[in-house]
């Protein structure tokens, strides 16, 4: 078993942290490319945030 952990930097000085767990180190690269892809999802729209 193995873990990868992204944190993407998000606003007001919070990061937001994913985590996948692979069943095998075989699959390690497999799941990067996951990984990467879904962080390049991330988007913070700093119109919607609240003082408070």
């Amino acid at each position: 078993m193995a873990a990868l952990q992204l944190i993407v930097p998000a606003p007001r000085d919070y990061c937001v942290y994913v985590t996948i767990s692979t069943p095998s180190l075989f699959l390690l690269d497999s799941y990067s490319g996951r990984l990467a892809h879904i962080g390049r999802t991330f988007t913070f729209n700093p119109s919607q945030e609240h003082d408070g």
